[in-house]
């Protein structure tokens, strides 16, 4: 079927919503990550289920670190197409939450997030459409920026099984070893969820210079480098103490 004709403006508006669902998807990956154990050795005596749920909370930073690059893509292709630095977060994807990990999406993780995937490939499935049907809706250099972005069309859920199928006949009560929960205000877990969500709200605004100004500011993407290695220094204490770091949500 030929694609639903777009104007330039309503396909900036596209790029813009899913610049704010990749920085939620990356979010999500970074949860998934935590939630089933950050990067903790299961050690040399780990069972079968053990080693399984290790090699998962890898693939899930993988994929994170996958999503960054492709929030810095998408941003890239939106500013060439005229639009604006986005580093905003999406809060649902197809009716689907996204990014915050609660109590339900822990318990049917697989379901929730392939239904993500699926939703967001949608969206990209039909921009690559529209740009295959209206090649002049840009032209070069625009052009050339926008379909590198979209050739070949993002897949965002095949990779996911890279995550799920370790994950397979495994219950959650198994796989999840870091779940949400409110610390006392005076205890250290407080003081930590504190220093993760400073470094992670740093970061954003960090992100949005970096993109904005990345010709002329190239020594931002150290700090935010810095500042993601601050983040992930607080997650990892967060985790060992079984506390999901909140990323936002606090």
């Amino acid at each position: 079927m030929t694609p639903e004709a777009m104007t330039a403006e309503q396909f900036i508006a596209q790029l813009d919503e899913i610049a704010m669902i990749e920085h939620a998807l990356c979010v999500e990956y970074l949860s998934v990550h935590c939630a089933l154990g950050h990067d903790r050795d299961p050690g040399p005596d780990a069972s079968a289920h053990e080693q399984a749920v290790h090699d998962a909370a890898l693939a899930a930073m993988n994929l994170a670190m996958d999503q960054m690059r492709q929030v810095h893509g998408v941003n890239r292709a939106l500013v060439a197409a005229g639009g604006q630095v986005e580093v905003g977060r999406a809060e649902s994807v197809g009716g689907v939450p996204i990014g915050r990990l609660d109590a339900a999406g822990l318990e049917r993780l697989a379901d929730r997030e392939r239904a993500i995937a699926a939703a967001l490939d949608a969206i990209y499935q039909r921009l690559c459409a529209v740009l295959a049907a209206q090649p002049t809706l840009f032209q070069d250099p625009t052009l050339a920026l926008v379909s590198s972005l979209l050739d070949p069309c993002p897949d965002h859920s095949t990779p996911l099984a890279a995550v799920l199928q370790p994950l397979a006949g495994i219950p959650p009560s198994e796989y999840v070893h870091a779940r949400p929960r409110d610390p006392d205000p005076e205890s250290e877990e407080a003081t930590l969820v504190q220093g993760s969500e400073r470094a992670y709200r740093a970061l954003v605004p960090i992100l949005a210079t970096w993109f904005e100004h990345e010709e002329d500011l190239f020594h931002m993407r150290s700090i935010a480098i810095d500042t993601m290695e601050s983040l992930n220094a607080f997650n990892t204490l967060l985790v060992a103490r079984g506390v999901l770091p909140p990323f936002g949500f606090a």
